[in-house]
């Protein structure tokens, strides 16, 4: 019985891979100018990344019809690919002991795919707290971590972090420390010293020249512009609370 239900269940994907395969094919067929001299190109489809981000942004109806859309293009692009794929082997068998031969195999289907470039898209534009997510980028700039605007997980590079991750990140590395990457302390009042520039580098290695201080002392009242050693140095000088008046 369950052999059954699984095969049944089986015959209907099928029958629905069919059918976007179908009307995917249809709506292409009616992109191109068509005359009995030319046949539809099979390109591989990819959803622009402006349609993707206003269907991310957009309300219920637009991300579920983006949703629908990148999947139902995913699934003709893989079509395309095993087709390809199929004729493929087919001719390398027939071309076998002659001296012909084919140069490459057929191109496979985007990696990401348009479902996987979605879900990335939504990552990236999620709504954070921007004083948390501020205070993580610094952190992780203060260990050594590096701010990519695309992060490749292959690269074996793992210092790198992507805006997106930076809470994540930041909050599993403080709490390894012990520490709470969001205690940022802040002098108050105005300093007699001179600031530092208004940007902080993305590279820890390129410190403005105002960071190059003599031990456990800090030339401005930006805290952010000193590494996590001067700070501690710095901070247990200082006394944690004004002087009684009594």
């Amino acid at each position: 019985m369950f052999s059954k239900m699984r095969a049944m269940s089986l015959s209907l994907d099928d029958v629905n891979r069919k059918s976007i395969i179908s009307k995917v094919s249809r709506e292409r067929l009616h992109t191109y100018s068509f005359d009995h001299s030319t046949t539809p190109r099979e390109d591989y489809i990819s959803v622009p990344d402006s349609e993707l981000l206003a269907g991310a942004l957009g309300d219920a109806k637009g991300q579920a019809a983006i949703e629908k859309r990148c999947r139902e293009y995913d699934i003709y692009n893989e079509s395309i690919f095993k087709r390809n794929y199929k004729l493929y082997q087919s001719i390398l068998q027939k071309l076998q002991h002659t001296p012909l031969e084919i140069k490459q195999p057929p191109m496979p289907a985007p990696s990401p795919n348009n479902q996987e470039r979605l879900n990335m898209c939504k990552l990236r534009n999620k709504t954070v707290n921007c004083l948390q997510q501020t205070n993580a980028v610094m952190y992780l700039f203060a260990h050594g971590y590096e701010l990519v605007q695309e992060r490749n997980p292959e690269s074996g590079f793992n210092m790198q972090f992507e805006a997106y991750q930076a809470i994540e990140m930041a909050t599993a590395l403080s709490h390894s420390l012990g520490e709470d990457f969001m205690f940022r302390p802040m002098a108050r009042g105005k300093s007699t010293q001179p600031s530092c520039p208004s940007y902080v580098s993305m590279y820890p290695q390129m410190e403005p020249e105002c960071m190059q201080t003599e031990p456990c002392k800090l030339t401005c009242q930006m805290p952010e512009h000193h590494n996590i050693r001067d700070k501690i140095d710095y901070y247990d000088q200082k006394p944690s609370a004004p002087p009684s008046s009594q």
